[in-house]
């Protein structure tokens, strides 16, 4: 009698409205040479077609579980949803605009699994930095001590699409609930990572991501903040929680000194950008 396997991957889609983009990246996900895997989705309550294209992939593949939302929570919070029903030991985020080559997880899953101390790992990163998809790669690789992690990260925060998305070892987020309604929530899901182990870069391999997100959008920054300070510095929710995981860390003073200034000119150059989004 053939031993069944073990599933010990969840694949979380949160999706909202994707009809456009979904059938590519579920023909992508189901074109990778590792095939064993849960593939959970969750439908933010579309209003589009997005549901019943899940529901037609439901039929055909007997992994997928979907989750529909009565009504439209912000995004985040369904990220955090999925997350929160999945029961494996390794974890990853995929998004409707993402493209991973074809041994993507098979080759991310395996290192993690050779190598313990290793909590998250990716491919190379292809990322469109403007609306004319003018591509830039990122390697960066994140280890060291704890607080040597926290710093490498905030250098570069901006580029860390990877680590969010990454294949990695499913730990308790539950931390992060308390900024679901903010920006940088992925960030903080980061750090929450980083302080359980380091977060690798495989040499084959990629994951593309599609130039935008919910960061760039107007809308994002007016409804999903509480208050008029959040609006004016949408990342000093953040700066406040890295310095805490940084301070329990026991950093050198060199690198809290240069955390303070990046988090500054992190907050005083998204005050520039909201100015400028309520003028225009």
């Amino acid at each position: 009698m053939k031993k069944k396997k073990i599933v010990d991957l969840t694949i979380g889609f949160p999706v909202f409205n994707e009809e456009k983009l979904i059938n590519k990246a579920l023909k992508g996900i189901y074109s990778q040479t590792c095939q064993n895997f849960n593939l959970y989705i969750s439908d933010n309550a579309s209003s589009d077609n997005t549901y019943k294209i899940c529901k037609s992939w439901q039929k055909k593949k007997k992994n997928i579980k979907i989750f529909k939302q009565n009504k439209t929570m912000n995004i985040n919070s369904n990220f955090y949803f999925i997350y929160s029903k999945s029961k494996t030991k390794y974890f990853m985020w995929m998004a409707a605009d993402d493209i991973r080559s074809k041994n993507y997880i098979r080759d991310n899953l395996n290192f993690l699994k050779k190598n313990p101390s290793f909590i998250s790992s990716s491919s190379s990163s292809r990322i469109e930095y403007d609306k004319n998809k003018n591509l830039r790669t990122v390697n960066f690789k994140i280890d060291g001590k704890t607080y040597e992690r926290y710093y490498l990260f905030l250098v570069n925060c901006f580029s860390s699409h990877s680590l969010f998305y990454s294949v990695f070892k499913k730990v308790d987020i539950s931390n992060s609930k308390k900024y679901l309604n903010y920006m940088a929530w992925d960030w903080i899901v980061n750090l929450i990572l980083l302080k359980h182990g380091k977060f690798n870069r495989i040499e084959t391999g990629y994951l593309y991501s599609a130039y935008g997100g919910t960061s760039n959008e107007k809308k994002y920054i007016y409804s999903s903040k509480n208050n008029f300070f959040d609006k004016l510095f949408p990342f000093f929710r953040f700066s406040k929680a890295y310095l805490n995981f940084f301070f329990k860390s026991k950093p050198s003073l060199n690198k809290l000194i240069r955390s303070i200034l990046i988090l500054s000119v992190i907050n005083i150059r998204f005050l520039k950008r909201y100015i400028k989004l309520v003028l225009n």
